[in-house]
């Protein structure tokens, strides 16, 4: 395989990896995780700048680029979609209490997040859903066309 080859597949098992690690529950690790995503992206980058007169590693890098920017503007799209059809009402009321002077355990704040997230797991999945589709359709694509050595022929193609 060549050095070509291999920096292509690194950046895309790199996004992947990357955005699988956001949905672990564990700060630090989505934090690491964003720090990695940025780090990719500044790669892909430096080689779509790098390697202009390169068909292969300039095609696969622009691909990368806009696949990140079009997912990035369909996630927002998607949160504000969920959060004008989510029901907000136990986040409300965690504010009122706060505003109160009552302020909850961590435990329950959790619980009541929990519950949030398990009320509202379809609006999620229909509004944010499509755009992590999306992504990982763009990603698997990417990938399959480095294995087999060629370049992606119709840049202009959101899809």
């Amino acid at each position: 395989m060549k050095k070509q080859q291999q920096n292509m597949l690194t950046l895309y098992i790199g996004f992947f990896v990357s955005t699988i690690l956001n949905f672990f529950p564990n700060y630090n690790i989505q934090i690491f995780a964003f720090i990695f995503f940025f780090i990719l992206l500044v790669t892909a980058y430096i080689y779509r700048s790098k390697y202009k007169d390169d068909e292969f590693q300039y095609s696969h890098s622009k691909y990368i680029i806009k696949t990140i920017w079009i997912f990035s503007f369909f996630l927002l799209l998607g949160t504000m979609a969920a959060g004008i059809f989510a029901d907000n009402s136990s986040i409300n009321n965690i504010m009122d209490q706060a505003m109160n002077g009552i302020i909850m355990s961590e435990s329950e704040l959790e619980t009541i997040l929990m519950a949030y997230t398990k009320q509202n797991f379809f609006v999620f999945l229909i509004t944010i859903g499509p755009s992590f589709l999306y992504f990982f359709y763009r990603i698997f694509n990417g990938f399959s066309l480095v294995r087999n050595n060629r370049p992606i022929t119709n840049l202009k193609n959101w899809f």
